[in-house]
């Protein structure tokens, strides 16, 4: 009768150093980017958000220089992991695209099978590109608005994609937020804001294949 190995370490390591120090600059990089951003995108409606930052002068600095620091740590990690990551960790696939139907049927109360998922949550990957796509125009639009570089039209447009970065940014981390709230998923939010560390059991449910991968090594 074949027995099963039991590993003596019950914890496998889920999320690098980098990842998690990506992650809380990006978080706050983007909340105190959003709160300083919202007067100078309609200031009669948001104006009074200034006071809650010590006036213009501190509102400019943390806007122009503060939260480019954050975003442009989180930027820099997260343009070195893609340029590490072979295509199919990178980008969606077919498979990715039908595991996420999946599990939004399942989540919806239909009875389909659980797919089989490695390393990343289907959703992941959108959310990573989204993320990084934002991270990008942030860094180009950025500094032509703050130094006023080029004609007022290229302050408009850069204005414009800025907005829509903004937007994107908003639905992503949303959704991801939502997502990382679930209770299903609360060891792993707690590795990436602690250890990195996840259970064995919780990889073996929510990530079998990778979990597999990670033993078998």
């Amino acid at each position: 009768m074949k027995t099963e190995t039991v590993p003596t370490e019950k914890y496998l390591d889920r999320w690098s150093i980098w990842d998690r120090v990506a992650h809380v600059c990006l978080v706050i990089g983007f909340i105190l980017g959003f709160l300083t951003g919202l007067p100078t995108f309609d200031y009669g409606l948001f104006g009074w958000m200034i006071d809650l930052v010590g006036g213009k002068t501190n509102r400019a600095f943390i806007h122009h220089w503060i939260v480019p620091a954050f975003l442009g740590v989180a930027m820099i990690v997260s343009v070195i992991k893609f340029l590490k990551m072979k295509g199919t960790d990178a980008f969606p696939t077919m498979k990715d695209i039908k595991d996420l139907i999946a599990l939004v049927k399942r989540w919806l109360g239909m009875k389909v099978e659980e797919p089989e998922l490695g390393f990343h949550h289907p959703g992941e990957k959108f959310v990573f590109l989204a993320a990084l796509a934002s991270l990008i125009i942030f860094a180009i639009t950025g500094p032509i608005m703050v130094f006023w570089i080029g004609s007022h039209e290229l302050f408009l447009w850069a204005r414009f994609f800025h907005s829509l970065a903004v937007m994107l940014m908003m639905v992503v981390l949303a959704g991801h937020f939502f997502m990382a709230i679930s209770p299903s998923n609360w060891p792993v939010l707690k590795a990436m804001f602690t250890n990195g560390k996840v259970h064995i059991k919780w990889a073996k449910k929510h990530s079998p294949k990778w979990a597999e991968e990670v033993l078998s090594e």
